[in-house]
């Protein structure tokens, strides 16, 4: 009996997820909006690796942030991982009580890989810089800006007429 809710539950959660990604378009929400305030919200307790492959640390994150999502609506974050050719980055770290966001920062600069949004997914590949070397002793820098809903239509109806 507990196993069948327990998969109910799990296919609600699913169920629900979907809809609320088509809720979001329908709105006219940014779903990366959405991610990126996840990514600023969502603590990990602990993150703790020893050379373990990025695509197990990426799988770990994922599973983590849809247990501490703090919701309204609990989606956690997806990953996209795009190996890079050869030979799959390694992590080693040991992080407690930190943001998913801050968490993919330090991993990607110490991997030499970058993220960017893709319709609220989080896509890890190879970073480069213009010389096609890899960025990975480059420092990265995120900056956060906050916008209400009217500067937002504001910014939306200028662009139209």
């Amino acid at each position: 009996m507990m196993k069948n809710m327990m998969l109910l539950a799990a296919l609600c959660g699913l169920l629900f997820s979907g809809l609320v990604s088509t809720a979001l378009a329908d709105d006219g929400i940014n779903p990366n909006t959405v991610t990126n305030q996840k990514l600023q919200t969502i603590r990990i307790p602990q993150l703790k690796f020893k050379d373990a492959p990025l695509s197990q640390v990426l799988d770990y994150i994922q599973q983590e942030s849809f247990k501490e999502d703090p919701g309204p609506v609990v989606t956690g974050i997806e990953f996209i991982y795009m190996p890079p050719k050869g030979e799959e980055p390694t992590v080693k770290l040991s992080l407690r009580n930190i943001k998913v966001g801050m968490a993919l920062e330090i991993i990607c600069q110490k991997t030499g890989m970058q993220w960017d949004f893709d319709k609220g997914l989080i896509v890890v590949k190879k970073a480069q810089n213009p010389s096609g070397e890899s960025a990975s002793s480059q420092p990265m820098k995120t900056e956060i800006f906050d916008f209400n809903r009217d500067m937002v239509n504001r910014a939306k109806y200028s662009q139209q007429k």
